[in-house]
C-alpha cells in the first residue's frame, strides 16, 4: 500500500491510498460514506487484491486524514470537483486496464452525481451501494433547522443522530467503529441541505445515465432508505442495469454479516464486464 496526497481544486490537502497488484486485469476506485475514512475498505482491497485487481481509496475532505472541516461542505460542486482531480492524481496508475467505481452511501451519491455531470469519463462499470438519494436517517426536525441555519451558520457542527448500530449486524464491527477514532458523525447544516439538493438533482437526471451500473440495498436499511434506490434503477434508461436487495441487509453491506456474498456478487458483475 502506498499512501500519497493531491491538492485539490481549492488547495485542501486529500490523502489517498493505492494499493497495486503486478499483474492486475483491472482497477477498483472507491468512495466511502458519511463519517468514514478510505482504511475502513481494507477487507474490500484485499479481496480484489487477491483476484489482481489494483484497488485505489481515498479519504474526502472533512474525513479521515484529509483536509476540511468535518462534515461541512461549502458547496455541492466541491465533491465533484475533488472526484475529478482525484483521477487526474491516479489515472497513470491504472496502467490502460479497465477501471471500475464503487460508491457508498454519501459516496454513492458523490458518484452518481459526478457521472451524471460527466458522460464519457473511462469507466467500464459503477456500482452503487446503499445510496443518499432518497430518505436519510435524520430527523425532519433538524433537516428544517439546517434549512434556516445554512444561512445564518452553515460551519455550525452537529452530532447527525444516526444510530451506529444501524450500519451493521455485526458486533465486531460495531465495536471497531466505536473505537475507529478516525470515524465521525458530524454534520453541519450547508452538507444537509447539500445533500437533499444533490439528490433531488440525481433523482430527475437518472435517465442521462450513460454507465453500465450495480445497485446494492439492504432491506433493513435505515440511514439510507431502499426507495431511492429503488427509484433511480426504475428511472435510469440504461440498458445494463442490475440491482440486488439483501434481505435483511443493514446500511454497510460490506460490512454486515453477509459480507463475503456481497463481495462475490460485486466480483462476478465486474468480471462479467471486463
Amino acid at each position: 500500500m502506498q499512501k500519497k496526497t493531491f491538492n485539490s481544486f481549492d488547495q485542501t490537502k486529500i490523502i489517498y491510498r493505492e494499493w497495486l497488484v503486478k499483474q492486475p486485469k483491472g482497477n477498483i476506485v472507491v468512495v466511502h460514506g458519511a463519517g468514514e475514512h478510505s482504511s475502513r475498505y481494507a477487507h474490500v482491497v484485499g479481496h480484489f487484491n487477491e483476484l489482481n485487481f489494483n484497488v485505489f481509496t481515498w479519504d474526502a475532505r472533512g474525513h479521515g486524514e484529509s483536509d476540511g472541516q468535518r462534515g461541512y461542505v461549502e458547496n455541492w460542486g466541491c465533491f465533484r470537483q475533488d472526484i475529478h482531480h482525484y483521477f487526474d492524481a491516479v489515472r497513470i496508475s491504472f496502467a490502460g486496464q479497465p477501471v471500475f467505481l464503487l460508491g457508498h452511501s454519501l459516496g454513492g451519491l458523490k458518484t452518481l452525481d459526478y457521472l451524471l455531470h460527466q458522460p464519457g469519463e473511462d469507466i467500464r462499470g459503477y456500482i452503487c451501494s446503499a445510496p443518499a438519494i432518497g430518505k436519510v436517517g435524520i430527523s425532519p426536525v433538524l433537516m428544517g433547522l439546517s434549512k434556516i441555519m445554512t444561512h445564518i451558520a452553515p460551519r455550525l457542527s452537529l452530532d447527525t443522530g444516526l444510530e451506529h448500530s444501524a450500519i451493521s449486524r455485526d458486533p465486531a464491527w460495531l465495536e471497531s467503529t466505536h473505537k475507529d477514532e478516525l470515524y465521525h458523525s458530524r454534520g453541519t447544516p450547508r452538507l444537509a441541505v447539500e445533500v437533499v439538493k444533490a439528490a433531488n438533482w440525481v433523482q430527475s437526471n437518472a435517465d442521462k445515465l450513460d454507465y453500465p451500473i450495480l445497485m446494492i440495498h439492504g432491506t433493513a436499511d435505515k440511514i439510507c432508505d431502499i426507495d431511492g434506490t429503488r427509484q433511480f434503477i426504475a428511472n435510469t434508461t440504461q440498458r445494463d442495469k442490475t440491482a440486488l436487495e439483501y434481505e435483511g441487509g443493514y446500511h454497510e453491506l460490506f460490512n454486515d454479516i453477509e459480507r463475503q456474498r456481497v463481495l462475490a456478487d460485486v466480483q462476478s458483475w465486474i468480471e462479467a464486464r471486463l
